[in-house]
């Protein structure tokens, strides 16, 4: 699925199952969760604030400005674009948080 120039407060992303889905636009806040082998691309979704969480083999991307809490479990991957000034990183079970500059 894929979601163009979206504009939002708050912004709610969920993907599972080996789902795939794209999102652009702008958002004050995001809440990003994927999971059993899913995909969320939102490099161009530019957000202030984020809470991300990728688990079991999912991969998110997603760009954050100011403040994010990002979790990775059981082979996820989370990618966090730009330079958050609050980070707040939680990896288990082979999970992978990576701050994008």
């Amino acid at each position: 699925m894929i979601v163009n120039d979206i504009s939002a407060d708050n912004l709610s992303v969920d993907a599972t199952s080996g789902a795939s889905l794209t999102v652009t636009g702008t958002c004050s806040m995001v809440d990003a969760d994927a999971s059993s082998g899913a995909d969320i691309w939102a490099k161009d979704l530019v957000c202030d604030d984020g809470r991300v969480e990728a688990a079991s083999g999912a991969d998110i991307d997603v760009s954050i400005s100011e403040k994010v809490k990002a979790e990775a479990w059981s082979g996820g991957t989370a990618n966090i674009h730009g330079t958050p000034k609050m980070t707040e990183i939680e990896e288990g079970s082979g999970g992978k948080v990576n701050i994008l500059r």
